[in-house]
């Protein structure tokens, strides 16, 4: 089929029309323009198709965050304290981030951080367990690279390196003992309060 010039001017204005409300005006313009000048071009074919690339939208950028369903979880948690319900969006988006990438319930990182530290940051107990979770660094420095790698108060190494350890204490222990355990520095800690373990899983919802 041979078609005039005047044809493909047509079609091309016909499709412009189509994609006029998905384009801001100087786009939709500036594609007629275009169209419109091709006719009798030999090198129509190919202006063509650039031509209709052009009057396609750009496929919208796409940001990953963390589930929303985790961040809620430990909102949630940290609800029940009053210093943790003030906590910022980021440390919020922080422990779910580093209890999924550990492998371990938002739910159970949200209550230990409630439980051990109260939310604060620079905590330190009469053992010496330090930050948001508590870690022991004379416990736990061969394992983690405490000195160097990772400073416990900084939110984000402190929540990384008791994630972890909660995570391996739990998957050794099943999710009772793990956590009674982590409490006990990773021993089978008789003499350890007896409701800390209660406190975390109901916090949590998991008893």
């Amino acid at each position: 089929m041979n078609l005039k010039p005047s044809d493909v001017v047509v079609g091309l204005v016909i499709a412009a029309v189509l994609v006029a409300g998905t384009l801001g005006v100087t786009q939709y313009v500036s594609a007629m323009s275009h169209a419109t000048s091709y006719a009798g071009d030999p090198d129509m074919d190919a202006r063509q198709q650039s031509v209709l690339r052009g009057l396609i939208p750009p496929a919208p950028s796409v940001e990953f965050t963390p589930n929303h369903s985790t961040i809620a979880e430990v909102a949630e948690v940290f609800r029940h304290s009053e210093r943790c319900a003030e906590a910022d969006p980021e440390f919020i988006g922080l422990v779910a981030q580093e209890a999924v990438s550990a492998g371990i319930d938002p739910r159970m990182l949200a209550a230990t951080v409630v439980v051990e530290s109260g939310c604060r940051q620079y905590a330190i107990s009469s053992r010496g367990a330090v930050g948001y979770m508590q870690v022991m660094p004379r416990v736990w420095k061969n394992r983690y690279d405490i000195a160097g790698e990772y400073n416990l108060f900084n939110d984000r190494d402190n929540v990384h390196v008791g994630a972890a350890i909660l995570a391996q204490l739990v998957q050794a222990y099943g999710v009772r003992e793990g956590v009674r355990r982590y409490q006990g520095m990773g021993e089978d800690c008789r003499t350890c309060d007896s409701g800390y373990t209660a406190k975390i899983l109901t916090l949590a919802e998991l008893r």
